[in-house]
């Protein structure tokens, strides 16, 4: 049987634990966090090729976008 190192035996277990919980955000920085990201990806300019910016399909790409940025949450 291996012995342990002293190194390793720590004198406050407690502290080394409290320090590794994260935090959970609340309702309220998720909804602002939300709100942000939706701002942003409405705010996004479409890239327009040739035949692809018609109206209909630059609408599309940005509901596409906006889509996929709120499947985050």
């Amino acid at each position: 049987m291996d012995k342990l190192q002293s190194e390793t035996i720590m004198l406050n277990p407690g502290k080394m634990l409290a320090s590794t919980k994260k935090e959970k955000p609340t309702e309220q920085k998720i909804q602002k966090k939300k709100e942000s990201v939706l701002e942003s990806a409405k705010s996004i300019k479409v890239k327009k090729t040739k035949g692809m910016s018609k109206p209909s399909k630059v609408a599309r790409k940005k509901e596409n976008h906006i889509n996929k940025t709120m499947q985050q949450f």
